[in-house]
């Protein structure tokens, strides 16, 4: 299991978070991932959506963290923006 140690991580009780490449592009906590993943959770399953994201979908992280995680997830994307941008609105 991955752990990202990064401030606001997004964690559900549902179960870890693995990548769902066939069904929604994002990361998912629905305790339906293939058996594979189950197999070797080290490499698949992550504790937050932000890991999941973060090694499975980088090219297209903010994506992954909308769709994944709604609300939550669009305010750690712009905490995080204004944290690294400095930006005042």
């Amino acid at each position: 299991l991955q752990e990202s140690g990064s401030e606001g991580d997004t964690t559900s009780g549902n179960g870890d978070y693995y990548p769902d490449w066939e069904t929604s592009d994002t990361c998912v906590n629905d305790g339906n991932e293939p058996a594979y993943m189950s197999a070797n959770p080290e490499a698949w399953l992550h504790a937050t959506l932000e890991s999941c994201c973060r090694v499975n979908f980088l090219w297209d992280y903010n994506n992954c963290i909308m769709s994944g995680g709604g609300e939550m997830a669009a305010r750690l994307l712009y905490n995080h923006y204004i944290t690294q941008t400095g930006a005042t609105f």
